[in-house]
């Protein structure tokens, strides 16, 4: 959903995704090591999926 930097390094991401008959939304912390982001940090919440 959303990508959002703080400065060459930090990052936060916002996703919705749905699997295993829940829909997902995850906030995830992201740092650079170098050339790679990493996750260094998350929290989702589901709720389940009234198909």
């Amino acid at each position: 959903m959303e990508i959002a930097f703080a400065s060459g390094r930090l990052a936060r991401v916002s996703a919705r995704m749905t699997m295993m008959g829940r829909d997902f939304h995850d906030f995830l912390t992201l740092v650079r090591d170098g050339a790679e982001w990493r996750i260094v940090a998350k929290v989702f919440s589901y709720v389940p999926r009234k198909d």
